[in-house]
């Protein structure tokens, strides 16, 4: 079996292209206000159906849903009022969505500063649904980027103590981690550059990273992905077996 995805507030589907190449899955459906954001979704997932506002879709029941639901109200730069914030206040609608389709695996990406600014009503909110969570803090850096930037991951799945529920076999399946086509790349650097204001890092797509005006600038970027999958999967194995998640 496939998984597939409805993926939540998705950009340009950064997250959703992580999340098909760790679990081996596709993107069913993708929910994104902005016409541009949009179109270069339409472009990279042809397939995928597509809905302009969270607010009036309704969970379709795909195994996995995964967004960034917007980050204003909990960022450092904004006014910080929290999940109580008309913007990050969207949280909401995704928690009604995971209620509606009533996915075996939920993800969630934010800004760092949701640990302090929501992430306990996320957590109670997605406990109250009948799932545990896990945590963690990733930075750009462990990807090879010249920036600290650090985002808040949520993994969510059916708390066994709670409520009957079978753990699927894909979540398990070990996953090759394949190179993307060059080709790909390419259409995707160009699309993430077109829609990012401030464009300080430039991706050199040999391997490498270079940055703009500064001398010896270009690093080797590790290839970390397969251990950071291999992680997610330790973690959501130890959430499936009914293990007490911090």
């Amino acid at each position: 079996m496939i998984p597939r995805i409805e993926s939540l507030f998705s950009g340009i589907g950064g997250l959703d292209l992580a999340v098909e190449r760790v679990f081996g899955a596709r993107t069913w459906v993708q929910v994104e206000q902005q016409p541009y954001q949009r179109a270069v979704l339409a472009q990279h997932w042809p397939d995928a159906e597509q809905h302009p506002d969270v607010c009036s879709y309704r969970g379709q029941g795909a195994e996995i849903v995964c967004g960034g639901f917007p980050c204003q109200n909990v960022s450092a730069l904004g006014d910080r009022a929290g999940l109580a914030g008309v913007k990050s206040g969207l949280w909401r609608e995704f928690a009604r969505i995971v209620q509606e389709s009533e996915p075996d695996l939920v993800i969630i990406e934010n800004v760092a500063e949701l640990r302090i600014r929501g992430l306990a009503s996320v957590v109670s909110d997605l406990a109250a649904l009948g799932y545990a969570s896990a945590w963690t803090t990733v930075k750009a850096n462990a990807a090879g980027v010249y920036l600290q930037r650090a985002r808040l991951f949520v993994l969510a799945c059916p708390d066994s103590s709670r409520r009957q529920w079978r753990p699927p076999t894909w979540l398990f399946r070990p996953r090759v981690m394949d190179a993307p086509d060059r080709r790909y790349l390419e259409s995707f650097a160009r699309d993430s550059r077109a829609s990012t204001r401030h464009r300080k890092w430039n991706r050199a797509l040999d391997g490498t990273w270079e940055r703009k005006n500064e001398r010896d600038s270009t690093r080797a970027r590790p290839d970390v992905t397969p251990a950071l999958a291999a992680e997610v999967r330790a973690r959501l194995c130890e959430m499936a077996k009914g293990a007490e998640v911090r």
